[in-house]
């Protein structure tokens, strides 16, 4: 690593989807993304550095923007259950670019949402907001597949597979889509197990409660101690999204 550049890796997935959110919310619309073993990834994050001047600073940024220039952003995150892989998602503003910049395959957060690991970015305007919000979400296709599968559950009285579901389910990250979807999902289980099951029969314990998330710390630590083999769990002061 140059020491103008020492990328920053985040260790919770849901810090990582949330700083995304902020990306694309401040304007880091296009995106490519992948995932490497952590032996490559410091080559990686060096020619990305290189083409995408991501040791910029804030001040810089800004200024660079102001004058119509796109600028970069790099994002990396690397979880306990994966230790020897690292994702990555390398985000860029509107504005004029490089050759280089412009060969690779781009896309747009807006149209071509980013997925990763079960959630998807969307951008969606609540019933009598004002504005549109960018929240995370199960796409479409897994939460009618995780209805079915409640209906499956309780009509087949399957309740040791449907309590160890609502764990799960429960278990979501707070985001407002997840919240909406999984406040979905609490109105189909009563209104099925109230429809299939005789009266009186206990239904599965269900939370009360919908876990709300509120802005993580950004936990993690330089690429350079994790290559170095000091991991471990640190929060650390970032910048906003400039």
């Amino acid at each position: 690593m140059t020491d103008q550049y020492v990328p920053f890796v985040f260790i919770k997935k849901t810090v990582a989807l949330q700083r995304l959110g902020d990306a694309v919310r401040g304007g880091y619309r296009w995106y490519v993304t992948g995932s490497l073993p952590q032996s490559k990834i410091s080559t990686f994050c060096e020619k990305q550095s290189a083409r995408y001047d991501l040791s910029w600073s804030p001040v810089r940024t800004r200024a660079a923007r102001k004058s119509g220039k796109a600028v970069f952003r790099l994002i990396l995150l690397r979880q306990d259950r994966e230790p020897d892989v690292i994702h990555w998602w390398l985000l860029r503003t509107e504005g004029e670019m490089s050759s280089e910049a412009g060969r690779e395959k781009w896309r747009n957060a807006h149209r071509d949402r980013i997925f990763f690991q079960g959630y998807e970015l969307v951008r969606t305007t609540k019933s009598g907001a004002d504005h549109a919000v960018w929240t995370w979400r199960m796409p479409p296709d897994a939460e009618r597949e995780l209805r079915e599968r409640v209906i499956l559950l309780i009509r087949q009285k399957r309740d040791r597979e449907l309590q160890e579901l609502i764990d799960g389910v429960w278990r979501a990250p707070g985001f407002s889509g997840v919240r909406d979807q999984v406040k979905k999902v609490r109105t189909l289980l009563v209104r099925e197990w109230k429809r299939s099951r005789a009266e009186g029969e206990a239904m599965p314990a269900v939370p009360e409660r919908i876990g709300y998330l509120r802005r993580l710390p950004s936990l993690g630590q330089p690429l350079t101690e994790i290559l170095g083999g000091k991991v471990r769990q640190r929060a650390v002061r970032k910048s906003k999204v400039e």
